[in-house]
């Protein structure tokens, strides 16, 4: 059977709407406890992420027509004066809902409060490492590993510094030539995070790669990682490893005792001793054109990595002074 495009159109609207109203009329719609995802805080407490919640309130009239003077109270703010409900059907109170206002709405008899929350980094270079959320569930990154927390509405300190991130990110603008694709700054003392900066989807953190024993003179071990949990692995006469082992055992050299690196924030000094000084180490991975340096300073380990390929090596390139451009780069955060 054919029909008019108008007529289709209009029926398959009305199909529509009647799904929309027998879904809430079940209760199926998301309530706002649902629907608010705690925060994801630096170590200072200042937000990296920014949460746009969106909330619409409907009233599911089952009866007889109401007059406007027989409206509850809470609901009249919402409704033009002189109001009056049809007899039986489905009345949007409003579009616009702040999380309160739903909350307080939602508690009344008939009342339907369905919502939606988008989340929005404050710097997109974090997404690697705290990943993505859609709607009330992480997808990845921290906020797939810190889910069902989240979910509740509990927020999550995590160890890194707002204040060395933005610096990370401005100096990157200015230095672009210079600038490595990943970046990442941990305290040696704690083990702690405090800044993160990749070009790239995935963790670089979590990449492996495969070195010889004699490239790395510090101890090996597994990782305690709250992300992803890389395993250390042994092929052939090489080791599989990511930059979180070479991380924690050069922690661990510093400090005297295991130090396992965190992006949580952790208030303890977990050193038994500091070593006096430690010199960089430059892993180059030709196989990929792929380079990491490790860069000691003070209480601070920066780890700096990224693809450098034959073609970019000329006659007048130098190791040395590629190393001194990324000394220099560490000293402005």
């Amino acid at each position: 059977m054919k029909c008019k495009h108008n007529i289709c159109f209009f029926l398959a609207i009305l199909i529509v709407l009647f799904t929309l109203f027998l879904n809430i009329s079940k209760g199926s719609g998301s309530y706002p406890k649902e629907v608010r995802r705690g925060y994801l805080l630096d170590r200072s407490g200042e937000p990296l992420v920014i949460n746009k919640e969106s909330f619409q309130g409907y009233l599911i009239v089952r009866g007889k027509s109401l007059l406007g003077k027989e409206i509850p109270e809470e609901l009249k703010p919402y409704l033009p004066p002189y109001f009056e409900l049809p007899s039986k059907g489905l009345v949007p109170i409003s579009e616009n809902l702040s999380f309160e206002e739903a909350q307080k709405l939602s508690k009344i008899k008939d009342v339907v409060v369905r919502g939606e929350i988008r989340r929005t980094l404050l710097f997109r270079e974090l997404r690697p490492l705290l990943g993505i959320a859609s709607g009330s569930e992480g997808i990845s990154g921290v906020e797939k590993a810190f889910n069902e927390r989240l979910k509740k509405g509990e927020s999550l300190t995590l160890s890194l510094d707002l204040n060395i991130c933005k610096k990370i990110y401005n100096n990157a603008k200015h230095y672009t030539s210079l600038f490595p694709r990943n970046l990442a700054i941990f305290k040696k003392d704690t083990g702690e995070l405090l800044a993160f900066y990749s070009e790239e989807e995935k963790n670089f953190l979590a990449e492996s790669f495969l070195i010889r024993e004699s490239d790395f003179p510090f101890k090996l071990e597994e990782v305690n990682w709250e992300l992803e949990a890389p395993t250390l692995k042994r092929e052939g006469s090489a080791l599989r490893v990511t930059p979180l082992h070479l991380v924690q055992a050069l922690l661990s050299d510093y400090c005297g005792a295991k130090v396992s690196p965190t992006l949580i924030l952790r208030k303890e000094n977990t050193c038994k001793k500091s070593a006096t000084s430690q010199e960089p180490l430059f892993l180059f991975l030709p196989q990929k054109g792929e380079w990491l340096y490790f860069l000691p300073k003070e209480n601070t380990l920066y780890v700096f990595s990224g693809t450098l390929p034959e073609e970019e090596r000329g006659e007048n390139f130098s190791w040395d002074k590629f190393k001194k451009n990324l000394n220099y780069l560490a000293g402005l955060f």
